[in-house]
């Protein structure tokens, strides 16, 4: 491995090894991005062994770092994925605590932040507030735009202003 090309016999061996784990690891990752992270685990899992020899068998060692290294590749993948829109009324406004969604369309309790919002998104107009009530009524983003005939594009704009004016309406002493 110092600079030498490895021998053919080898490296169709480290590939097999590297395949077979990269199957038994990477169920969910793109195969081109883990088989090229699994091959930079075990190499540095070759130039580690030297530190732990004796605990294990390398082959068991390099099996673990790749293992390792694929179920951080995908824990940093799953961390960004959103589930969601980045449009959606859940979103935590920023400095806030809180998700609008939970804050202002509580299931118990107090109900006058509620209705206070309700007057608020009536101030909007007719078309937001249809749309808030559909989001309300946790209607698919194909159901609303059907229902109220709205363009994707024109649908999206709107619930990008619905999200500038609940920012601006969380900012309103009260």
């Amino acid at each position: 491995m110092n600079g030498e090309a490895w021998p053919d016999l080898k490296y169709r061996a480290v590939s097999r090894f590297i395949d077979l784990q990269v199957r038994r690891f990477g169920s969910g990752l793109p195969e081109e991005e883990c088989s090229a992270e699994a091959w930079r685990a075990y190499l540095e899992a070759s130039r580690e062994y030297r530190r732990v020899a004796g605990c294990c068998d390398f082959s068991d060692f390099a099996a673990f770092c790749i293992r390792d290294s694929l179920d951080t590749m995908r824990r940093r993948r799953s961390e960004r994925i959103a589930l969601e829109s980045s449009l959606s009324l859940d979103d935590v406004p920023d400095g806030g605590r809180e998700p609008f969604g939970m804050r202002y369309f509580p299931t118990t309790g107090d109900f006058s932040p509620c209705v206070v919002l309700w007057e608020f998104v009536r101030g909007l107009g007719e078309e937001k507030d249809r749309l808030v009530r559909g989001l309300y009524r946790r209607m698919p983003d194909e159901e609303i735009m059907e229902e109220q005939g709205l363009a994707p594009e024109r649908y999206y704009a709107l619930l990008q202003e619905l999200q500038e004016d609940f920012s601006d309406w969380e900012m309103i002493p009260r």
